[in-house]
């Protein structure tokens, strides 16, 4: 259904149990991978671990990009999901007279408004820096290859 690398933005409930009353929080997150767990059950003792958790049939492994960390998501209870084809980037350290692979570091960043003036404003800074300290390294934006959080 949705392929590794592709960032979903949608709501979701803060709280996913059975019962529990709940709001829904907008997510924006970098899929890692999906399970069919018709076709790959969870393990029993995941399920008696917390029983009172509200699952369908389509679990999403992602990289949460507000939270910069891993989460996973059943898709039965997203709601208002739009694949964004934003490519995703990261800062790199780089040597500006060698043709070696630049050193990525730092938050995924996508093309929005927001991450623009914000990644400009770091790379000024940083390449001000490197500079004034004589370092033959600049600080860059580039696209990642495989599009998922390392």
């Amino acid at each position: 259904m949705f392929a590794s690398g592709n960032v979903l933005c949608f709501s979701y409930p803060t709280d996913n149990r059975i019962g529990a009353r709940t709001r829904l929080a907008t997510r924006r997150v970098v899929v890692h991978n999906e399970r069919d767990l018709r076709e790959r059950p969870l393990e029993p003792v995941t399920i008696k671990l917390d029983p009172n958790r509200r699952r369908g049939q389509l679990l999403i492994s992602a990289f949460d990009i507000s939270l910069q960390r891993w989460r996973r998501f059943y898709f039965d209870s997203m709601r208002s999901i739009k694949i964004s084809e934003q490519p995703l980037m990261r800062l790199g350290m780089y040597d500006t007279l060698s043709d070696r692979e630049p050193r990525l570091f730092g938050r995924l960043w996508t093309d929005t408004r927001d991450d623009q003036a914000e990644v400009k404003r770091l790379i000024k800074l940083a390449n001000q820096w490197l500079a004034d300290h004589g370092s033959g390294e600049c600080v860059g934006l580039f696209p990642l290859v495989s599009k998922v959080a390392a």
